[in-house]
């Protein structure tokens, strides 16, 4: 027991005394290196998109659309003829057992909806082409809800840890600035689910 337990006192004395410089250098967490405009919806929603859809019917392709949000349990926020464009209001995205669901890209993002709360808006925009026919472009974007941790102090606040009463609409961060306890900010485009879309849309355009 003695042989044993010498060496690893030595080695935590030395542990202690070690330089401080020799540490590795503190970094900061890789998203919060990313620029702030990315953590916005529109930001994405303005890049180009990576599928689309034609048609000669303008009526057809918009009502394909519309069909294919709502098999996908979508609830469509508006619909604006004018500006050709159709959105939904963002959907909380499936979990794993959710078998019967279809908002969701691929297998790593469903996992990835299991292990933490995401959701999904959709835009379709339509342009006409100059030969007279029509162009939809669906466009998908995920966004991630935050919730920071919460100072427990007594037993009795357990049972508040993750819930709304009684919080406060902003806490103030180490930095000094004040930051809202509970927000959303966008991950980027389900490229993925766009394609899906697409084909959706070219099957219902084909009967």
């Amino acid at each position: 027991m003695k042989t044993a337990f010498f060496p690893l006192v030595c080695l935590l004395l030395a542990a202690c005394a070690a330089d401080p410089s020799d540490a590795p250098p503190v970094t900061r967490p890789s998203v919060m290196s990313i620029p702030i405009e990315q953590t916005s919806t529109d930001y994405w929603f303005n890049k180009p998109a990576v599928a689309s859809i034609e048609s000669a019917d303008f009526q057809k392709l918009w009502d394909a659309c519309r069909g294919t949000l709502v098999n996908n349990q979508f609830e469509i926020s508006d619909e604006n003829y004018r500006l050709g464009l159709m959105t939904t209001w963002p959907l909380i995205s499936k979990q794993f057992f959710e078998v019967w669901r279809s908002d969701a890209g691929t297998v790593h993002d469903i996992m990835q909806d299991s292990l933490q709360t995401i959701r999904r808006s959709v835009h379709f925009e339509f342009a006409r082409q100059p030969d007279g026919s029509f162009t939809a472009y669906p466009k998908v974007v995920m966004e991630q809800f935050i919730h920071p941790e919460r100072r427990i102090t007594v037993q009795a606040q357990y049972n508040q840890a993750f819930a709304a009463v009684g919080e406060a609409p902003t806490r103030e961060n180490t930095e000094g600035n004040s930051v809202s306890s509970r927000y959303w900010y966008a991950l980027g485009r389900d490229e993925a689910m766009e394609k899906q879309l697409a084909n959706s849309v070219r099957e219902k355009l084909r009967g």
